[in-house]
């Protein structure tokens, strides 16, 4: 960043592009993020973004994880994307996922905000998995 730039006098750093915007350009309402990881509650306008909201975007990088591929690869990303994510539309996942990461992925994505983890109860499900591959047992996770 130059030394001319105020750190506050920016939103945030879009990662996809690596552009970083100022406050004044941030209109009250405007949507920021890449489409797939934006929770479907704040592209229908309907709330507004939250640190929680991180959450739905955490569950769509686990189905990518499975995959090796980005969340909704096979469609552009346009009007009639969103309207399919608001419908419901989740990513999907490779065909050997451990049930686990797909239980885990779809709380993270779940309609109802009041269904999602908490990060932390998210680090205590992935230490336990940390756990489970370290042991010399045979689990679902190893597979």
């Amino acid at each position: 960043m130059s030394k001319h730039i105020k750190p506050q006098e920016y939103v945030y750093k879009d990662k996809s592009n690596g552009l970083f915007r100022k406050t004044e350009d941030v209109l009250e309402g405007d949507i920021h993020g890449v489409m797939p990881y934006v929770v479907p509650e704040v592209l229908s306008g309907e709330q507004q973004f939250t640190q929680a909201a991180n959450i739905y975007g955490f569950g769509v990088i686990i189905s990518e994880m499975t995959t090796g591929q980005r969340a909704f690869d096979d469609h552009k990303f346009d009007a009639k994307l969103t309207v399919k994510i608001c419908k419901g539309l989740r990513p999907e996942f490779a065909p050997e996922t451990p049930k686990c990461y797909i239980e885990l992925a779809n709380e993270c994505m779940n309609s109802d905000p009041q269904i999602w983890p908490k990060a932390l109860e998210i680090y205590s499900t992935v230490d336990d998995w940390l756990i489970k591959i370290a042991s010399s047992g045979n689990n679902e996770i190893k597979k």
